[in-house]
């Protein structure tokens, strides 16, 4: 009786991990533009020029790489005529290395980027994963943009702190006025 529980047991436990299906899932902490203000050093709105992902000299990690012509520095070096993002991931040829969570660019998109200085020294990295980056998605006739979180990936919900959903809109002009208030 013993040996045949053990037999089940044994059974269920190999085919659990036999069949267990891995999730791909990132937690990160809520940042608000006013968090992201304080953390950024260099907070910049502009137009993606080029994305490229590929190998790490050692090809044991992909990266992307993108550059950005800034058309307004918001906090940090004003004399940037141009700025580089390395973040780890990327699809090169046949093989996918994918952060959940991690901003998607693409050439001519028109951004707003909270950004901090890589560890290694190679460009900047977007802070909070995908909270780091707003797409502009509309002109206003004032000359003001309106900006949108962009969210990445379909299965991640952003609710504010009472649980309901939130668009995470905000105006050019109010994320001015939040980089300003904190530069005190």
């Amino acid at each position: 009786m013993k040996a045949k529980l053990a037999n089940t047991l044994l059974i269920t436990i190999i085919g659990t991990l036999l069949f267990a299906v891995p999730a791909l899932s990132t937690v990160v902490e809520h940042m608000t533009v006013e968090r992201l203000s304080e953390v950024a050093t260099l907070i910049v709105l502009g137009e993606v020029r080029t994305v490229d992902a590929r190998w790490n000299k050692d090809e044991t990690k992909i990266y992307t790489h993108i550059n950005l012509s800034p058309t307004e520095i918001l906090k940090g070096d004003q004399r940037l005529t141009d700025v580089h993002i390395k973040q780890i991931g990327g699809t090169v040829g046949e093989i996918a290395a994918l952060l959940p969570g991690s901003p998607k660019f693409s050439p001519q998109e028109q951004v707003l980027l909270f950004l901090e200085n890589r560890k290694d020294g190679d460009g900047y990295m977007v802070i909070g994963l995908y909270q780091g980056k707003y797409k502009v998605i509309k002109e206003l006739t004032d000359g003001d943009q309106i900006l949108q979180r962009d969210v990445p990936h379909r299965g991640i919900s952003i609710v504010d702190f009472t649980g309901k959903p939130t668009t995470e809109k905000h105006t050019l002009s109010e994320v001015r006025a939040i980089v300003k208030g904190g530069a005190r």
